[in-house]
């Protein structure tokens, strides 16, 4: 599949890209993917290197989350949403890769 492809290409350009458009590319696709594909996606993009790529990420976290059955959204993707809440500044963008 070529979004997943475009999620790991070496350019942040591209990385980011696909970021801005996991919530359009979610709403399009069956559950099954969105779960399997799309959640991955958003799970690496947020311990991102790049920090441009985990702005575009957690700028979108929320809405992505929302495109997500209720029992098949993880501890961990909630745990970086509620995290943003208690963070200040540029350190709510910085890696959380954990």
């Amino acid at each position: 599949p070529a979004f997943i492809r475009l999620s790991e290409d070496d350019i942040w350009g591209v990385r980011k890209a696909v970021a801005e458009s996991l919530v359009s590319m979610s709403r399009a696709v069956d559950e099954q993917t969105r779960v399997e594909a799309l959640i991955p996606i958003c799970l690496r993009f947020v311990g991102e290197m790049s920090r441009w790529v985990r702005i575009a990420t957690f700028q979108h976290l929320g809405p992505f989350i929302s495109t997500i059955p209720a029992d098949k959204i993880t501890p961990t993707l909630l745990k970086h949403y509620t995290k943003m809440a208690s963070t200040t500044g540029d350190s709510a963008f910085q890696s959380q890769a954990s």
